[in-house]
């Protein structure tokens, strides 16, 4: 019974983030479908990359974790001045382009045998 409740208020807690964010249809409206799929790629291999440097253990599991050990939020050049994929959108949209980003290298690294993928 309690895993139930609990799943159903994953479901309901989802439901309510995805209504929040926008969706990835609207995230590559805005900055492009081949700008996210190559900042998301880079995200992949600068992790890979401090990985493989040493500076974050290859059994990390969540996005969040990688703060302990690198300022996990430069990943994908979001921090780089002149950033052309970001730089001229309103801060909102920014924020959703980064979110979104920050949410499909969650799900990678969560992935079975994600650093082959």
């Amino acid at each position: 019974m309690m895993v139930t409740l609990e799943l159903m208020d994953l479901k309901t807690k989802t439901s309510k983030m995805k209504t929040m964010n926008r969706s990835k249809v609207e995230i590559q409206r805005m900055i492009g479908a081949l700008n996210l799929e190559k900042t998301i790629q880079r995200m992949k291999y600068e992790i890979l990359r401090d990985i493989s440097d040493g500076k974050i253990p290859a059994d990390i599991m969540h996005f969040r974790d990688l703060d302990n050990y690198v300022d996990c939020h430069e990943y994908g050049g979001f921090c780089e001045d002149g950033n052309r994929v970001i730089d001229a959108l309103p801060a909102d949209q920014k924020l959703d382009v980064i979110n979104h980003c920050h949410d499909v290298i969650d799900f990678w690294l969560k992935s079975p045998n994600w650093f082959i993928k």
